[in-house]
């Protein structure tokens, strides 16, 4: 399959900081939703992981238009900050992503840092009914309507599981 141009769709940007650390979250979507609704959109996935996470702090949000290179600040409409406790550093380089693929066949990943919790049953996968948060997680992506989509700008079908697991670019910066 070829590739597609990554500004194939609108993007929304959200960067956010776990333990002094910067990430972003991106999130597609298209006409006739907005940067807003992509926003209501990402800060639905992060209340609902919010009791899984480590303290986040919002720190602003971009979007880029479809076929275009430039990313726009925009005011962040959602919570400051998500999550609770102080943990290690390392949380950091926790994460829980979620898995869909569009009808066309593109894969799509959603990944959050920060996850306190991250090892269900050892199999660093989360099923459904064996982690809340990851449930409602899954819920909110699975209700999302023209946003999260893939990079050829269709809704995906998501998997009914979080992916939890240690980054390694992250564990190494923080080494």
């Amino acid at each position: 399959m070829a590739p597609l141009p990554a500004n194939n769709t609108a993007v929304l940007f959200v960067d956010y900081t776990v333990q002094l650390h910067q990430h972003t979250l991106q999130c597609r979507y298209d006409i006739p939703n907005t940067p807003e609704d992509a926003m209501t959109s990402v800060a639905e996935l992060l209340a609902a992981l919010s009791s899984f996470m480590s303290t986040t702090t919002i720190d602003g949000a971009r979007f880029r238009n479809k076929d275009s290179d430039v990313s726009t600040d925009i005011a962040w409409t959602g919570a400051t900050g998500y999550g609770e406790g102080t943990g290690s550093e390392f949380v950091t380089a926790y994460y829980v992503d979620f898995v869909g693929r569009s009808a066309g066949g593109r894969r799509v990943r959603v990944a959050v840092f920060g996850v306190e919790n991250f090892i269900a049953g050892g199999n660093y996968r989360a099923s459904l009914g064996e982690s809340g948060p990851v449930d409602a997680g899954q819920a909110v992506l699975a209700a999302a309507e023209g946003t999260f989509l893939a990079i050829d700008g269709q809704q995906p079908i998501w998997k009914t599981y979080g992916n939890l697991g240690i980054n390694a670019y992250w564990r190494n910066q923080i080494r």
